[in-house]
C-alpha cells in the first residue's frame, strides 16, 4: 500500500511542484496588488472556480490514466484488496493537494502575518482547510465520474455547491465534511474490478441514486428556468423588458417620479398630484439582511474598510481583537489600533474595556460604519468615532444613511428614519430623527422605498415583492403621507400581481415535490441568515395554488406508472421494483431518470433494442 502511494506521488511530482510554484506566484501577485483579502465577490468566485477546476482536473487525470483495460487490470490485480488500492490513490491525492494547495496558503498567511504590519484573524487560517475541502471534493467528483458505470455520475458535481456560499461561518465545515464523506463512499463503491457493473447492494445503490437525483433536480431546475425566461425574451414578454402592469417589475422599471405618481394614482387631491409631478423623488434600499458574524470566513465579508485619505491609512476590523487595525496603504507601516472612541493606540496593551466593540461593525463607506444598533461616522482629523444615531431593544439597521439633497434616510428592520442631511454630514452630536415611519411589512420582502419631498412633508411609498420571496410573501404597494412634525398615515395599500406566472414560481414542485422541500430546508439550514431562508413551519405551511398541486399529483402518478412499466424490463425483483415505484412517486422526474440510468436491463431487451437500431440503420 505504501509503495503504491509512493508511486502515485512520484507519478505526479512534477505537476505538483509546478502547481505549488504557480500557486505561490499567484498568491504573491494578489498580495502585491492588495487583493489578498478575498472579500470582493469577483475575486472570491473566481478563486473558487479556479480551485474547483484544479481538483476536478486532478481527479480526471489520475483515474483517467488507468482507464485503458490493460492498465486497469494491472492496477486492480495487485496483492491488495480493492479497498486498499482505492485508499492508496486517495491518500496520494490528499498528500499532493496538501503540498500544492494548503502549504502555499499557510506559507503566505504566516509570512504576511508575522512579516508585515497586517494582522490576520483566526478566520484567515480557516481558509486553507476550507479550500482544501473544496479541491478535494471536486477531485472526488472527477474520480467518481470515471469510476462509475453510469454517465449520470457527472451530476454529482452539484454536491459541492452545498458549501459554496458566501454565508459561510464555522458551521460551513459541517456540510463540507458531509459532502466529502458521501463522495468518498460513492468512490469506494464505484471502485470495483468490473467497471461496467451497476451498484446492486443497498449500501451502494441508495447513496448513488440520491446523489444523482440531487444533481438532476438542480439541472432540471436550471434548464426549466432558463428555457422559460429565454422563451419570454424571444416573445418579448419577459418582466425585465415588457412587464405586465400592476406587478413589482412594472413599478421598478418606471422612472422614480412616474412610480410615485402611480402609487398615488387613486388619490384625487389635485394639489398632491401637481406636487408629485414636479417633486424630487428619491429611492432607498435596504443594504443588507444581516450583520457580520464572528469568525466568518474572509470571503463572506461585506463592506470595505475605513479610509483616512489625508494620511493614506486603511482601517480593517479585527474579529479577534474587536478593534480596527490601521495600515498605511503606501508604506505598509503599522498605524496602530482604533477603538470605539476613535482614539488611536500604538498597541492594545492598557486599552480601556469600553474601547472594544461589543458587536462586529459593517463599514458602509470610507467614513461610516454601522453596528446592529449604532451608527458612527469617523472623524480622522479629531480622532473621533462620532455616534450619530442609536436604536433600542432588538431593532437593527438594514442600511446606512442614504443622503439625497436636504434629506437623509436610514432603514431598520422595523422603521424608516428621516434625518436632516446637513446635520448628518456635519453634526457632532447624537442626532434625533426628524420623523419615523413604521415599516408596513416584513423587511425581508421589501424591495425599495420611494420618497418625494413635498411643500409640507413627504410622500412615501413602500414596494414589497422581491424575487427571493415570490410565492412566500405577497407583493404590495403601500403609500402614505408624512406631514412635517406629524405622523405617517396610509392612504392606499394596493395588492400587486406576481411578476412571473405560478408555473414559474412553483416549478420546483413540478420537478420533484420531495426534493423541492428537502432543498429549501437544506439551504435554509446552511444559510440561516439569507433573505430566502424560511423556517420549517413556514416551508411546510406554504400555500400552493390548486393547479400546481393538481400538476404535482399528475406528475407523481405518471412517474410511478412509468417506473412500474419500465421496471418489468429490468433484472429487479418484485421488492426492488416496488421500492423504486414508491420512491419515484415522491421524487418525481429526477427519480425516474435516475432509475433509467442505474437499472440493469434484461439481455433480451438489449438484443431487441440493438436489432431495432440495426434495422433502422438499414432502412436509412
Amino acid at each position: 500500500m505504501w509503495n503504491l502511494i509512493k508511486c502515485e506521488c512520484l507519478r505526479f511530482r512534477k505537476w505538483a511542484l509546478g502547481l505549488t510554484a504557480l500557486h505561490l506566484l499567484l498568491l504573491g501577485y494578489l498580495y502585491i496588488g492588495g487583493a489578498l483579502r478575498p472579500s470582493e465577490p469577483g475575486i472570491a468566485y473566481s478563486a473558487a472556480i479556479l480551485y474547483a477546476l484544479v481538483g476536478l482536473a486532478f481527479g480526471l487525470v489520475q483515474v483517467g490514466g488507468y482507464r485503458r483495460p490493460s492498465q486497469w487490470v494491472f492496477l486492480v490485480h495487485r496483492p491488495l484488496a480493492p479497498a486498499r488500492i482505492w485508499l492508496s490513490l486517495v491518500a496520494a491525492a490528499l498528500l499532493l493537494i496538501t503540498i500544492a494547495i494548503v502549504a502555499p496558503l499557510y506559507l503566505v498567511l504566516l509570512g504576511v502575518d508575522f512579516g508585515s504590519a497586517q494582522d490576520f484573524d483566526l478566520r484567515f487560517y480557516l481558509l486553507p482547510p476550507y479550500l482544501f475541502g473544496l479541491v478535494f471534493s471536486f477531485y472526488l467528483c472527477g474520480t467518481f465520474v470515471l469510476l462509475s458505470s453510469s454517465r449520470a455520475a457527472l451530476l454529482v458535481l452539484a454536491l459541492p455547491a452545498l458549501f459554496l456560499t458566501r454565508e459561510a461561518g464555522l458551521w460551513i465545515f459541517l456540510p463540507q465534511l458531509a459532502v466529502i464523506g458521501l463522495l468518498l463512499w460513492l468512490n469506494r463503491c464505484a471502485f470495483k474490478p468490473d467497471q461496467k457493473a451497476q451498484p446492486k447492494s443497498a449500501a451502494a445503490l441508495v447513496p448513488t441514486a440520491l446523489a444523482i437525483q440531487w444533481g438532476l433536480y438542480y439541472t432540471l431546475y436550471a434548464v426549466a428556468s432558463l428555457t422559460f425566461q429565454f422563451g419570454q425574451m424571444a416573445l418579448n414578454q419577459h418582466p425585465n423588458s415588457n412587464p405586465v402592469p400592476d406587478t413589482p417589475h412594472s413599478i421598478v422599471g418606471m422612472e422614480d417620479t412616474a412610480a410615485m405618481q402611480y402609487a398615488f394614482g387613486e388619490n384625487e387631491a389635485p394639489l398632491l398630484k401637481r406636487e408629485l409631478a414636479i417633486a424630487e423623488v428619491h429611492r432607498a434600499y435596504a443594504g443588507w439582511n444581516h450583520f457580520p458574524f464572528p469568525q466568518q470566513l474572509p470571503f463572506a465579508d461585506r463592506g470595505g474598510y475605513l479610509l483616512d485619505k489625508a494620511r493614506n491609512v486603511q482601517w480593517h476590523f479585527s474579529h479577534d481583537r474587536m478593534l480596527f487595525k490601521g495600515i498605511n496603504s503606501r508604506s505598509g507601516a503599522d498605524a496602530g489600533w482604533m477603538g470605539r472612541s476613535g482614539r488611536i493606540y500604538p498597541s492594545t496593551d492598557g486599552m480601556a474595556a469600553d474601547e472594544y466593540f461589543r458587536e462586529i461593525p459593517l463599514v458602509v463607506d470610507e467614513t461610516t460604519l454601522v453596528t446592529p444598533r449604532e451608527l458612527y461616522r469617523a472623524d480622522f482629523d479629531s480622532r473621533r468615532l462620532e455616534l450619530l444615531h442609536a436604536l433600542e431593544n432588538d431593532e437593527e439597521y438594514r442600511s446606512g444613511p442614504q443622503l439625497e439633497g436636504k434629506m437623509a434616510v436610514a432603514i431598520s428592520n422595523r422603521n424608516l428614519y428621516f434625518f436632516d442631511a446637513f446635520s448628518l454630514r456635519n453634526g457632532h452630536e447624537l442626532l434625533q430623527p426628524d420623523a419615523t415611519v413604521a415599516l408596513p411589512g416584513s423587511i425581508d420582502n421589501l424591495h425599495s422605498i420611494y420618497v418625494a419631498e413635498l411643500a409640507d412633508g413627504y410622500a412615501v411609498s413602500f414596494l414589497y415583492g422581491t424575487y427571493e420571496r415570490q410565492g412566500w410573501s405577497p407583493a404590495l404597494l403601500v403609500s402614505g403621507l408624512l406631514p412635517l412634525g406629524g405622523e405617517f398615515s396610509d392612504t392606499s395599500t394596493r395588492p400587486l400581481q406576481p411578476s412571473f406566472s405560478d408555473w414559474f414560481i412553483y416549478k420546483q414542485y413540478l420537478i420533484s415535490p420531495l426534493l423541492a422541500y428537502l432543498s429549501k430546508a437544506t439551504w435554509s439550514a446552511i444559510e440561516p441568515r439569507h433573505e430566502g431562508s424560511v423556517s420549517l413551519h413556514t416551508l411546510l405551511s406554504r400555500p400552493i395554488p390548486v393547479q400546481v398541486r393538481t400538476a404535482m399529483l399528475v406528475s407523481a402518478l405518471l412517474c410511478a406508472l412509468l417506473t412500474a412499466l419500465l421496471s418489468r424490463r429490468t433484472q429487479l425483483e418484485s421488492r426492488g421494483r416496488a421500492i423504486w415505484i414508491t420512491c419515484n412517486a415522491f421524487t418525481g422526474i429526477p427519480g425516474l431518470l435516475t432509475f433509467l440510468c442505474l437499472s440493469e436491463w434484461r439481455e433480451a431487451d438489449r438484443d431487441q433494442a440493438a436489432a431495432e437500431v440495426a434495422q433502422r440503420a438499414q432502412l436509412a
